[in-house]
């Protein structure tokens, strides 16, 4: 469900506050599938945004849509 306070502005904005720096994300694959992962915010691009993420010893990278921010099935916390 999408949450009424935000739109796409400003979730954009408050991803771009994040470049760069460690967050927290917590992904809702649906079906009472949550992962949750610890990366940085690497690419702002004008539909989706990037989150290396650590993994033993590989770097995987991310890609999520803010629409998916928006509609709660990704959220970013700063660490």
């Amino acid at each position: 469900m999408r949450k009424v306070f935000l739109n796409i502005d400003n979730v954009k904005k408050e991803i771009n506050s994040y470049k760069g720096q460690n967050v927290s994300l917590t992904v809702n694959l649906g079906r009472n599938k949550i992962c949750y992962y610890l990366g940085i915010v690497e690419d702002i691009y004008p539909s989706l945004f990037t989150v290396a993420v650590k993994d033993g010893q590989n770097i995987k990278k991310h890609s999520y849509s803010y629409s998916d921010v928006l509609c709660g099935q990704v959220k970013l916390c700063p660490v």
